[in-house]
């Protein structure tokens, strides 16, 4: 419903400082990021481990966070 009324699909980062352990829970988000312009709170998210993120752009490339993904499944995919 909130996409529909933005007219656009919608997708957010993990709502955590970076080095900090994600969360699911808005009261969490809303306690330690106090500077947000707004917090759109429908509960406690479902969901798994956050996205396993790769730096591409050094060599040999580099895991920058793990998660859903394992590495080494990552690396045998780009390393064909």
């Amino acid at each position: 419903m909130f996409a529909r009324a933005c007219g656009t699909p919608l997708t957010a980062t993990s709502a955590n400082r970076s080095g900090q352990p994600p969360t699911a829970d808005p009261r969490v988000v809303a306690d330690t990021l106090p500077d947000l312009d707004g917090l759109l709170d429908a509960g406690p998210t479902p969901g798994g481990a956050p996205s396993t993120i790769v730096d591409t752009t050094t060599d040999p490339m580099t895991l920058v966070r793990p998660g859903a993904i394992p590495w080494e499944e990552i690396d045998a995919c780009l390393r064909g």
